[in-house]
């Protein structure tokens, strides 16, 4: 599952994706009148533990 995904699937924020010179990016899109600073500084942090859990995964050894 990619970082998106897994952002999504947590359910605390939908996020898009955009490929831009063929790399492909998070992209927010802001249309709540009532999101704060603190909102998006709430998404930064799923994030950052989203891609952290990603990491965790891909180094953990293998078992089997």
């Amino acid at each position: 599952m990619n970082l998106r995904q897994e952002i999504v699937r947590r359910g605390n924020f939908y996020i898009t994706t955009a490929l831009i010179n063929k790399t492909r990016h998070l992209r927010l899109a802001v249309m709540n009148p009532l999101t704060s600073t603190a909102t998006i500084t709430a998404l930064l942090d799923e994030i950052r533990t989203c891609a952290k859990d990603k990491i965790s995964d891909c180094t953990a050894p293998k078992s089997g």
